[in-house]
């Protein structure tokens, strides 16, 4: 029996559970399109990325990870760890993203 070549195997799609680690870098990156995201960084099958997104925002996963970040980021800026001002705008915008993310799952 041949072996399959390394570009076929390359092919081959992630299947089981999710791991923690790809949770956080899917919601990490929720503004990109899920599948794309799954696809082409996760290794996962076509419509995996949309699937995951919509169960996390089910179970209130999303907004857990929403609220976390937020809870990060302010600790970061109370403990001084935002030297520049580079990395204080970048945290307050990313706070906003959260805060707006936020108040779309209250929308829905």
């Amino acid at each position: 029996m041949n072996k399959p070549c390394n570009a076929q195997s390359a092919n081959k799609t992630k299947k089981g559970p999710w791991s923690e680690s790809e949770d956080v870098f899917l919601l990490t990156y929720i503004g990109v399109d899920p599948d794309y995201l799954a696809t082409h960084d996760l290794g996962r099958a076509h419509g995996a990325g949309s699937n995951r997104a919509k169960k996390l925002a089910d179970t209130g996963a999303a907004a857990a990870f929403a609220r976390h970040r937020i809870s990060y980021l302010h600790f970061l800026k109370l403990a001084g760890h935002l030297r520049s001002e580079f990395a204080e705008v970048a945290a307050s915008d990313e706070m906003e993203q959260w805060h707006h993310f936020l108040g779309a799952e209250v929308r829905k």
